[in-house]
């Protein structure tokens, strides 16, 4: 990160184009918000699936919300990293259907890579005790796989 944060700053490309594509994406926006889902049941044989794409494209909000800050130090983008993973992680309780597996892994390497960085970058972690929620048995990014 060291290393993009620097290139970024001196303006090299593709550093900064990617910096920019990333800031400017739905991702990156300050108005991004969360589509949490209590059950995310993603079938196969084209059955309706619910909140199979919404965790995924909240997982890379977060991590791009999360790489944001890290390379600019802006706090609201920290914040808005938390607040994505903490609306899933208080709402979130299981996988479901066919693809509960592969569902939980793809969406789950994402919010691992944000929750990495907000917990240790200097100056993003969650405040004192509302971490608590993701350790222990009940991981915030590993909610229960029940196969259906």
């Amino acid at each position: 990160m060291d290393a993009v944060r620097k290139n970024v700053a001196a303006g090299k490309q593709p550093w900064l184009k990617a910096y920019f594509g990333m800031r400017d994406s739905k991702y990156g926006s300050y108005k991004y918000t969360a589509k949490p889902y209590a059950d995310v049941d993603c079938p196969w044989n084209g059955k309706a699936a619910h909140g199979c794409v919404e965790e995924r494209e909240d997982a890379i909000a977060a991590y791009t919300q999360a790489l944001l800050f890290s390379i600019t130090g802006k706090q609201h983008h920290a914040l808005k990293a938390r607040e994505i993973m903490d609306d899933w992680s208080a709402k979130m309780k299981e996988h479901t259907s066919e693809d509960a597996g592969p569902q939980t892994a793809w969406a789950g390497s994402t919010w691992a890579r944000a929750a990495e960085i907000v917990r240790y970058a200097p100056g993003a972690g969650w405040p004192g005790g509302r971490r608590t929620g993701c350790s222990g048995s009940r991981p915030c990014c590993a909610p229960p796989v029940s196969p259906r």
